[in-house]
């Protein structure tokens, strides 16, 4: 075999690996000690301006964990952010990593933690559902599904109506 087969045959494996995981997201999974649910997002009006995701992560082990990277087909680029207010004016920076305590849940939220998308690939619209793979430094790669709200939500629940596909 050659090269470029090797290398075609390793894009295939990859490629089906990639689909498989995204047919198998849902919109709740426990995976080891970690719970993801209500992973969500707002709407948006602009593909230039980046977006932002939400969801609620438990963590039901005796032992931290840490989110540490976020990936999407969505976007050509995802990070951990979080917003605080400094002197008054409400800052957005970029973290390495984002704490999820032992036995505790952590709450990523409008004005809190989040992680943004750059670069969209399409404008998010109303009711449409997308994967994104969330990476921990112990608990490894889990990937749920995002539900995206109207423009202007600051819950899940306010938003999300029935769709048609």
């Amino acid at each position: 075999m050659g090269t470029d087969t090797i290398i075609r045959i390793f894009i295939l494996i990859t490629f089906v690996f990639f689909i498989q995981n995204t047919a198998n997201a849902s919109m709740f999974v426990k995976a080891d000690h970690l719970v993801l649910s209500n992973a969500w997002g707002r709407a948006s009006t602009n593909i230039e301006r980046p977006s932002a995701i939400y969801l609620k992560i438990e963590n039901t082990s005796k032992v931290s964990d840490r989110l540490i990277a976020a990936y999407t087909p969505t976007a050509k680029r995802a990070e951990l952010h979080h917003h605080s207010m400094e002197n008054g004016i409400m800052k957005m920076r970029k973290l390495k990593h984002i704490e999820i305590p032992a036995n505790r849940f952590t709450l990523l939220k409008p004005g809190g933690h989040h992680i943004m998308l750059f670069e969209l690939n399409s404008i998010l619209k109303k009711g449409e559902i997308f994967p994104i793979s969330l990476t921990f430094e112990n608990a490894g790669q889990l990937t749920v599904k995002v539900q995206i709200a109207d423009v202007g939500s600051q819950s899940p629940k306010e938003n999300i109506s029935k769709h048609s596909h």
